[in-house]
């Protein structure tokens, strides 16, 4: 049986969260925090990587954040 045809249950909220978090990260990383088999905060580390571009010699150039930067979100 073809598993594309079986309806698919709704996402948890943080299953969400998580792909919304990684989508919008360049470089970086995403942490799920887990107590007692629920899904609690989820953390949000992101790099910064110079514009090799940039003016500057060595200096790198710009450092450009991306959107969400260093937040937790957590969820109940």
């Amino acid at each position: 049986m073809n598993s594309a045809s079986q309806p698919r249950p709704e996402e948890p909220a943080w299953v969400r969260l998580v792909r919304a978090r990684v989508e919008g990260l360049r470089y970086g990383s995403v942490q799920i925090v887990v107590h007692e088999a629920k899904v609690v905060q989820i953390e949000c580390t992101e790099r910064l990587r110079p514009d090799p571009a940039g003016p500057g010699p060595g200096a790198g150039g710009p450092v450009r954040p991306e959107p969400g930067a260093g937040r937790a979100v957590g969820h109940g």
